[in-house]
């Protein structure tokens, strides 16, 4: 389920803390660098995060679709919907990003 995307940016979007606590401590036993955004973080610590991510800092962004709905992603190579989304909303707003990269890369 778990794989290593070398020198690749990526987005696991998942719907609980629980998931994204789990994913991310399977990554880092295995060495993979990744950071979580999740409610319990502020917003302040959303943005330095995604900052981080966006300049290199972690390969792998893990965030719950309610946080991530506030924010943008413009360095992804690879977006990840772990859980179905709980809207359609929530997907278009994944599908968008996906056109970002394949633009980014075209």
């Amino acid at each position: 389920m778990f794989f290593y995307l070398e020198s690749q940016y990526c987005l696991i979007f998942v719907e609980t803390k629980q998931s994204a606590d789990d994913i991310g401590a399977v990554l880092a036993h295995k060495n993979v660098s990744n950071v979580i955004i999740h409610d319990d973080r502020t917003e302040k610590q959303c943005f330095e995060v995604v900052q981080e991510f966006t300049n290199g800092k972690y390969q792998i962004l893990i965030i719950t679709s309610n946080v991530a709905r506030h924010l943008e992603f413009p360095s992804v190579d690879c977006i990840v919907n772990y859980d179905l989304p709980d809207s359609i909303d929530f997907y278009s707003y994944c599908i968008s990003q996906t056109g970002k990269i394949i633009k980014k890369n075209v």
